[in-house]
């Protein structure tokens, strides 16, 4: 493989990576679990807010939080990702809005995170294999009401 066809490679690489993460925050804010597990390899290692085993229990107590939102938006920001072959390692900077169903004055819980993950590429692309999440804060504010929502 030439230089030159290096580099494309990572970067085609690197852009499928960042696909990946996209799409698990499309899906989480679509509340649409199946989406969300396309991004793991089947058993993948979770350790975060949503469990500490296999990113089936993850998916699950995720399907559980879901109905305590009424919408969430992730923003993805900073991303590094290191490339060894047909692995990779990232970390991930997101800020998560989470419109809280409480009766009464309407919530929004705001929280930091980082993602960092490691990837594996297989036959169907790359794929998360192991995700450990690190909450770095959150608040809760009041939220103002949308005009016709």
């Amino acid at each position: 493989m030439t230089d030159s066809e290096k580099a494309i490679r990572q970067l085609t690489d690197r852009v499928a990576i960042q696909d990946v993460i996209l799409r698990y925050a499309r899906g989480v804010d679509r509340k649409d679990i199946d989406l969300v597990a396309t991004c793991f390899v089947p058993g993948a290692a979770y350790e975060g807010a949503l469990g500490h085993d296999t990113v089936e229990t993850a998916l699950a107590a995720l399907r559980g939080s879901m109905a305590r939102y009424e919408r969430t938006m992730h923003f993805v920001g900073n991303q590094l990702i290191e490339l060894d072959g047909d692995a990779a390692h990232s970390e991930t900077y997101a800020i998560a809005y989470h419109q809280l169903t409480e009766v009464g004055q309407p919530k929004l819980l705001v929280a930091a995170v980082r993602y960092l993950d490691e990837f594996a590429r297989g036959a169907d692309g790359w794929r998360i294999r192991r995700r450990t999440v690190i909450m770095e804060w959150q608040r809760t504010d009041p939220l103002m009401p949308m005009p016709g929502r």
